[in-house]
């Protein structure tokens, strides 16, 4: 059941991917306890998402049939040979990553202008948006825009974190700011000086200047309680929170119903916590993921990485060559790093 102090506004629309996984959370709880008291809430839970899918299919513009074979007869000849060989290459391939989410940021700095990647200093992938920090510390998103999570605001950062509907970054002065859904308080960061942030599920976390962590937003499963330790880096996830400590083990709070709170053994660098997986990178630079691997978020690639960011239900990271490559579910182009 949700907090009734942490309900959401019910005059707010929410994206069908958002709201399943808000009314599949008490499932995945009642089945860790029993079976048969789950039959009626599945039914009841499944019966309400599919009325949403439906709905939201209906409700979606229907898009015009690009049927354009019979304007070409009707030109001249021998301007469509001329005009077809100029256009259409550059403008219909990067078509499917801008038109799931019109994103001013990712179109005004490139995306779909040219074929030159951007320069990353760092990464992050939230539920259905990515956002970066470029090398010369501004930062761009793409994907899914319904909240104002992939529309960053000007200025120079450090570190951003994309969570899931919203989205935090620390300023060079240390500060936090974040934009996008707020509505259990994710979005509001206290005071302070961070070296770190990490926006999650509904919950945010950071680590402190002098290596504390503090967290804001919703706590249903104790994963917005900051473990006791001095760390380098925290992550919070859809219902987790995993953290970095200087011994360089993991340490994770919150739900375990994937094992994406049962880290592996062994000394990281960084670590990513997503909905129903986490990732982090070793001291040898290859990425270890745990957790939900339902649509390939969970299988990294071989190669050597110097940040990763678990998403949703995708995974991004940054290669030693700043170059960025993502995988898992693709399904408003948070896999689909921008170009220019």
């Amino acid at each position: 059941m949700l907090s009734k102090t942490a309900q959401p506004p019910h005059d707010r629309p929410e994206r069908p991917r958002v709201a399943m996984t808000r009314f599949l959370l008490p499932l995945r709880r009642c089945i860790r306890s029993s079976w048969s008291s789950c039959l009626l809430l599945a039914s009841v839970l499944l019966g309400v998402a599919t009325v949403m899918l439906l709905s939201a299919c209906a409700d979606e513009p229907q898009p015009t049939p690009a049927t354009t074979p019979t304007a070409r007869p009707v030109s001249t000849p021998a301007e469509t040979p001329t005009a077809a060989p100029t256009s259409t290459p550059s403008t219909e391939s990067p078509t499917p990553t801008i038109q799931p989410s019109p994103t001013p940021t990712v179109e005004n700095t490139g995306a779909g202008t040219g074929d030159k990647p951007l320069t990353f200093a760092s990464v992050s992938a939230g539920g259905a948006h990515t956002c970066g920090v470029l090398t010369d510390s501004s930062v761009v998103c793409w994907g899914a825009n319904e909240y104002g999570e992939s529309t960053p605001p000007a200025g120079s950062f450090i570190a951003v974190s994309a969570g899931w509907g919203y989205t935090c970054g620390i300023r060079t002065d240390n500060s936090v700011v974040c934009w996008g859904d707020d509505w259990a308080g994710q979005a509001t960061p206290p005071n302070g000086s961070f070296t770190a942030v990490s926006a999650g599920g509904i919950n945010t976390c950071g680590v402190k200047t002098d290596g504390s962590v503090a967290c804001w937003g919703a706590n249903w499963f104790g994963e917005a309680t900051p473990p006791d330790g001095t760390f380098t880096s925290v992550s919070a996830g859809g219902v987790n929170t995993c953290g970095v400590k200087t011994d360089g083990s993991i340490v994770c709070r919150g739900a375990n119903v994937s094992g994406q709170s049962t880290p592996p053994d062994g000394e990281f660098t960084a670590v990513s916590a997503g909905a129903y997986h986490t990732c982090g990178v070793r001291t040898d630079n290859s990425v270890a993921c745990w957790g939900d691997n339902s649509v390939g978020q969970s299988a990294p690639p071989d190669g050597a990485f110097i940040a990763v960011s678990a998403g949703g239900a995708h995974t991004c990271g940054v290669l030693t060559d700043n170059a960025v490559i993502c995988w898992g579910d693709n399904d408003f182009g948070e896999s689909t790093p921008p170009t220019r």
